[in-house]
């Protein structure tokens, strides 16, 4: 339902923390930065009145997958 939930809007990204349990933000079991970066993501096309950067430009590496 997550993809469904996504295409609601035409300005998303929708990105999969492989290496992370259900608590992506947890510092044990998470990957925190994946969420620090779609923070500053969302903030910074925000305060340029732009729309998001694709994904595979704000996340990148083995540990997260991009979704379309």
């Amino acid at each position: 339902m997550q993809d469904e939930l996504a295409a609601l809007s035409s300005d998303d990204v929708h990105v999969v923390a492989l290496r992370s349990d259900h608590v992506v933000q947890g510092l044990d079991s998470g990957q925190p930065n994946v969420v620090v970066l779609a923070v500053r993501a969302v903030a910074h096309a925000a305060r340029t009145d732009t729309f998001l950067p694709p994904c595979p430009r704000v996340f990148s590496g083995s540990g997260v997958r991009c979704r379309s």
